[in-house]
């Protein structure tokens, strides 16, 4: 079916953003969003889905192609029952055009990192659909795992891995990277002129020509403001559905590579899985790892010259004496927060909840951004409460501290009730903030 054939047929246009965790796909899902013409959802797991609607049917119409849900899962050779496969079709079709119309636009994406086992059956109901398969180091993927889950592997991708290496767990997500790779590589290779290879390193090191290259692949304009607009834009998400921190973000870090030299993993790799890891970089187009050293190249280069190695970590506001201090933090929520919201008073009134921040030695600020009279008082109840350092605060509102990871790394805390879309609302409206 060509792209003109989803425009005769009044389908919404498909695609599927296919990765392992880990490697930004919330950050391309946010882009794509933006578009004005592609609805990008949060994870909606759609392999997930036509497995078991392919089960309902082959029940339903007594297909004498009987296939097991594990099968429809893993197996490469797996046949499917082509009335299966159109019933199963015209379902999501009517679904998913259906949601994407009544947003205004032409076409959709899904880019659950789940759909990575069911390459197969997606590409069986929809050989017809765009595909962009996204690529992050092996190690960075790691790092991040470990630094994004550190009470247990959420991703039953990595949880099967942890379990069979228990005492390993960096050998364990290299594997499970290894085998989302090689899924993602067969795919590139059975669809060529379907699928479009990325690496995250390239799309957040040059998100503007990385971003309309893909919207062209995708088939449609590419609209030069879309980059600017990304974090400025309405994007619904659940609690389950992505990464927070990306979601919460101001602006797209640039040189968050190489942070998988913290993880001494050439001690930690064994011989066979490092010569592994190696043939899949090497088949993406990043350089091998030398297992002499725990630094490595991920195969971009900085702006001033180089290679990028390193993971720089969030700016560190610096620390003047306690009095200065105190007053910027003060300056900060008396005169800033409410200058801005009341500059963008419309849109204040649209953010839901009210929010409390207790400011270590400096004192305690309720933000209300409906409340068009007094938006920011001195302590007073609130729905939410957040306790953190005058730094912190300091570097949050101005957008050098994602909310997301200063809340995992432990350098605030929250207590009442918590909700991503009033937390994304806030920061949306106030980050960064002008001096």
């Amino acid at each position: 079916m060509t792209i003109e054939r989803f425009e005769l047929l009044a389908v919404a246009r498909p695609s599927f953003l296919l990765s392992t965790y880990r490697t930004g796909s919330t950050l391309l899902r946010l882009l794509l969003d933006t578009h004005s013409e592609i609805w990008c959802p949060d994870e909606i797991m759609t392999g997930p889905l036509m497995s078991w609607l392919m089960q309902v049917v082959e029940a339903g119409i007594e297909s004498p192609i009987e296939l097991t849900h594990t099968r429809l899962e893993l197996e490469e050779d797996a046949q499917l029952d082509p009335r299966v496969v159109a019933e199963v079709r015209e379902v999501l079709d009517s679904m998913m055009t259906r949601y994407t119309y009544a947003r205004g636009k032409r076409g959709w994406c899904d880019k659950s990192p789940h759909n990575t086992r069911y390459i197969r059956v997606i590409s069986k109901t929809f050989p017809d659909a765009r595909y962009l398969c996204l690529h992050r180091h092996c190690l960075d993927v790691v790092q991040s795992s470990l630094e994004t889950y550190p009470h247990g592997f959420e991703p039953v991708e990595f949880a099967e891995w942890a379990a069979r290496y228990p005492s390993n767990f960096v050998e364990a997500l290299s594997l499970a990277w290894c085998e989302a790779t090689e899924a993602l590589l067969r795919h590139e290779a059975r669809f060529p002129d379907r699928t479009m290879r990325l690496r995250y390193e390239k799309l957040t090191s040059e998100p503007e020509a990385t971003t309309e290259s893909v919207i062209k692949f995708l088939g449609y304009k590419y609209e030069p403001d879309l980059v600017a607009r990304v974090f400025s834009s309405p994007h619904y998400q659940r609690t389950t559905g992505g990464d927070a921190g990306a979601l919460l973000s101001t602006r797209i870090m640039k040189d968050r590579f190489g942070a998988g030299r913290k993880l001494n993993w050439n001690r930690a790799l064994s011989p066979d899985t490092l010569q592994k890891v190696n043939r899949l970089l090497a088949d993406i187009g990043y350089p091998t790892l030398d297992p002499h050293s725990v630094q490595y190249d991920v195969g971009i280069s900085s702006p001033a010259g180089g290679s990028v190695a390193q993971d720089t970590g969030p700016i560190r506001a610096t620390e003047p004496g306690n009095d200065a201090l105190a007053q910027r933090v003060r300056d900060l929520f008396e005169r800033r927060i409410v200058a801005r919201l009341r500059a963008a008073q419309k849109a204040a009134t649209l953010v839901e909840g009210t929010f409390a921040f207790q400011v270590t030695g400096c004192g305690e600020w309720t933000i209300a951004p409906s409340n068009v009279e007094a938006p920011v008082t001195t302590g007073g109840n609130a729905e939410t409460r957040v306790r953190l350092s005058a730094n912190h605060v300091l570097e949050l509102f101005e957008g050098s501290l994602n909310p997301y990871i200063a809340l995992r790394e432990g350098l605030l805390a929250v207590e009442g009730e918590v909700r991503l879309q009033h937390v994304k609302g806030l920061f949306r409206l106030l980050v960064p903030l002008d001096g």
